[in-house]
């Protein structure tokens, strides 16, 4: 086996997420972050969508919606829900099992929810995402 041998099999294995939605190519900064709305939801009934945001801050994230924040090249999200929106939910934890069936279906994979955080429950870490995205 030559050098060149041994260095293909030592790299990690590949991203969950395709390059393509990690980042620009050559971008250094590291992987940026996507933010899905979920839109349309009525208790899991109807067609639920997810339209990701381009440009976003932490002043997208409205008290009446609740969103989907992936990290390029992981396969976690944070699934994040506002206040009002939360209050309209008859069983939140089936909102959240639900709403992450339908975003893996939206995005064609697998993906694990690592955290779901109400508003005001947030952590710096999380607003640190922001900086990312």
């Amino acid at each position: 086996m030559d050098k060149e041998e041994v260095k293909q099999e030592e790299k990690p294995a590949a991203a969950s997420i395709p390059a393509e939605e990690a980042g620009e190519e050559g971008e250094e900064s590291g992987p940026r972050v996507r933010m899905f709305e979920i839109v349309g939801w009525d208790d899991g009934e109807g067609d639920v969508e997810f339209e990701e945001l381009e440009n976003f801050d932490s002043d997208d994230l409205w008290t009446s919606k609740a969103f989907f924040l992936v990290r390029g090249g992981e396969a976690a999200s944070i699934l994040w829900i506002g206040n009002e929106f939360a209050d309209g939910l008859d069983d939140e934890d089936r909102f959240a099992e639900v709403a992450v069936s339908r975003f893996e279906k939206h995005l064609g994979r697998s993906v694990k929810c690592e955290e779901r955080l109400r508003e005001g429950d947030e952590e710096d870490e999380f607003w640190d995402l922001f900086e990312l995205g």
